[in-house]
């Protein structure tokens, strides 16, 4: 087993305040020593060739007689007035000021806000993607974070938040809620809460599949609840789930006495994978864990032993294991470093054999704290964890919320190419925001179409200073471009609530899943600001992907913020000539290609800027002439693409060919620094 390096006590200093006080240090060394680990935590031989699970013990399940009792004996159930404070790293507000690590930007997506929707009546704009399921979710329990995340079955529909479950045909009816406490049990001789609920609709097996977590007040304990329903259409009844209490504080055989927060749950046709980040009862981050245990057992009622990962180093953040479709024969999983960095570790289990990636990436920075309106009161916009992560047809899909210089909070959606299994690359980097409103705790879906036409869809928080939170959804394609911004639910009031602790805290985690019965259709839930003031809500709705969710040519836009100027074409293939004139720059296309629907467009620009460029799939071709570019960023997706420089300098050139033979060209042009990937 791998150990977790050590830098002193700089690195555990994140995690809580207490700790920074201990170590005397500042916020800024803490920092650059946690960038420091990543930077030094290179694969050692025994990553190269793949770090092996270790088992873990066996558990059975809890018979319903012992969950009926538990829970009438017990007083556990989360009552109102409360709130679970995550392992966020100490000071995380004033780390959100540290300024970015050197490096390009991912490509940034200037948004305009979305309209206003109702309860009742929706009007989105004409080329934003249609509400079709509209329904009210889980109501405010009186504690926070509300967690929200559903899984949609053939039959089914559950939805679950912080301490409660709700049971519902698809089309909202026969409703039957309970809280998590009173389906799941207690285990033996423990107490505390429920928290962090997951819930997935296996696919594979067409049965669902609950995980949340529980430790006592003195965190001494801790373990992870799991029940798979029995069948398609369960109850929430204790009799409708196979239920197992497992102890995430052992390690093997293990007592660590270290408690489990903020677990999610993946899976592929063959086993469930559970992370968790581990914490000492002090609250400092010890290491992320992994587990695996094959599903058979579980829909059986048999007794369920599994393998874990622990003390990966350079891995500081939690790790998201994908929901696969498919059966690929790997489950991929990912994570990014905490606080700044620019890098995304990606995972591979291969049989009992983890091996780990460092995949180059934009900056991934912080986000600001939300604004809202009606109150100087900010919303707790989280960190940069990776919020869930989806695997279909060698695409692995992840998405979390950021800060940059041009979007201070701002949702940031990532695709890696793992067709190269030892070698998996960076797709898409997109940073979906403005500088005028706030967009927060975005989940990913994607549907199974082959990998260069996975078109995606998204849902966030959305909120500005002139408008409440609300829940806003839109639809992707796998190279970035994205439709308008559509209104699920409308933010009703101002919310500011914090019980006995520091942060307005929100959500945490949105729900997005895949319709099993229509494969283009997603269904997804997520937390609002309800009308009686510092009241949440839930809300669920439903989006089809449209046959071509890119608009048809190549949009071009400048942003005189930032300097930059974003070219975003389909899949088809597009030709464009961008050259200097009298007013800025010049963007024509050629053999058919429209440029905003025209044949060319002129934008007032400043004399040297930032070039960012993705045109889809397709044979594409851009030639650039007579530009003084800062840098040049391109992704030019599948197909066999040509790029042109003419009579330019780049200060820093960036291009991604992917899949195809692409051909990259300097004429008379002056490039003072050049990375191409996929490129000859």
């Amino acid at each position: 087993m791998m150990s977790l390096l050590k830098v002193s006590c700089l690195e555990q200093g994140l995690f809580r305040p207490q700790w920074l006080l201990r170590c005397g240090v500042g916020l800024a060394a803490s920092l650059f020593a946690l960038s420091a680990l990543s930077a030094v935590a290179t694969a050692t031989e025994s990553d190269a060739a793949g770090i092996v699970g270790v088992p873990t013990d066996a558990v059975a399940p809890v018979s319903v007689a012992d969950i009926e009792q538990s829970t009438a004996q017990s007083s556990d159930a989360q009552s109102p007035s409360t709130h679970h404070e995550r392992g966020y790293p100490a000071n995380l507000d004033a780390a959100r000021r540290m300024p970015m690590l050197p490096g390009a930007e991912p490509t940034h997506v200037n948004m305009t806000p979305p309209p206003f929707g109702g309860e009742t009546s929706f009007a989105p704009t004409s080329d934003a993607p249609a509400l079709g399921t509209n329904l009210n979710g889980i109501g405010d329990t009186g504690s926070i974070p509300a967690d929200p995340m559903l899984a949609v079955g053939t039959l089914r529909i559950i939805q679950v938040v912080n301490s409660s479950i709700r049971i519902t045909t698809r089309t909202g009816g026969s409703t039957q809620t309970s809280t998590l406490a009173a389906m799941m049990g207690n285990p033996a001789g423990s107490s505390g809460s429920v928290f962090d609920p997951r819930v997935q609709y296996d696919h594979f097996a067409n049965r669902f599949v609950v995980l949340a977590l529980k430790t006592n007040s003195a965190r001494t304990d801790s373990w992870y609840l799991v029940s798979v329903s029995k069948t398609a259409t369960p109850t929430t009844a204790p009799s409708s789930w196979f239920t197992y209490h497992i102890r995430s504080d052992f390690d093997g055989s293990t007592n660590t006495s270290n408690w489990a927060d903020y677990a999610p749950i993946g899976f592929d046709n063959t086993y469930f994978y559970i992370t968790s980040n581990q914490f000492n009862s002090a609250g400092a981050f010890q290491y992320g864990k992994i587990r695996r245990y094959a599903k058979a057992p579980f829909y059986s009622g048999g007794t369920v032993s599994g393998i874990e990962w622990i003390k990966m180093p350079g891995v500081n953040n939690t790790i998201q294991p994908a929901v696969t479709f498919g059966v690929p024969g790997d489950e991929w999983l990912v994570s990014v470093p905490f606080g700044v960095g620019n890098t995304l570790q990606v995972f591979r289990i291969t049989g009992n054999n983890l091996f780990r990636f460092t995949v180059p990436v934009g900056s991934t920075a912080l986000p600001n704290l939300a604004r809202q309106k009606g109150t100087s009161n900010l919303i707790h916009s989280g960190d940069n964890r990776l919020l869930n992560a989806v695997f279909s047809n060698n695409r692995l899909y992840a998405g979390h919320t950021v800060g940059t210089s041009s979007f201070p909070c701002a949702s940031r959606f990532l695709g890696i190419n793992t067709s190269n299994i030892n070698a998996p690359t960076r797709t898409l980097d997109r940073v979906v925001g403005n500088s005028t409103f706030d967009l927060y705790y975005p989940a990913v879906a994607t549907n199974p179409a082959g990998s260069a036409s996975s078109n995606l869809a998204v849902v966030a928080n959305f909120s500005s200073a002139t408008r409440f939170a609300g829940i806003t959804y839109t639809q992707m394609t796998p190279t970035g471009t994205i439709q308008p911004l559509a209104m699920l639910k409308e933010g009703e009031n101002s919310y500011f609530k914090t019980y006995s602790g520091t942060r307005n805290r929100w959500g945490d985690y949105n729900g997005i899943c895949r319709d099993p019965t229509n494969s283009n259709r997603f269904w997804f839930n997520a937390m609002y600001a309800r009308t009686s003031a510092n009241t949440w809500g839930t809300w669920v709705g439903s989006t089809t992907l449209t046959a071509a969710t890119a608009p048809a040519g190549v949009q071009a836009t400048y942003d005189t913020d930032s300097g930059q100027l974003l070219l975003t074409g389909g899949d088809r293939a597009n030709h464009v000539d961008v050259s200097k004139d009298e007013s800025g720059v010049k963007v024509t296309g050629k053999h058919g290609t429209r440029i905003n629907g025209r044949h060319s467009v002129t934008l007032v620009t400043a004399d040297k800027i930032a070039l960012s460029v993705n045109l889809g799939g397709g044979n594409d071709q851009l030639t650039i002439t007579g530009l003084q570019l800062s840098g040049m960023d391109a992704l030019l997706g599948e197909g066999n693409d040509k790029v042109f420089l003419v009579l330019s300098s780049v200060d820093v050139l960036r291009v991604d060919g992917g899949d195809g033979i692409d051909v990259v060209s300097n004429v008379s042009s002056n490039v003072a620094e050049s990375h191409l990937d996929s490129v000859p």
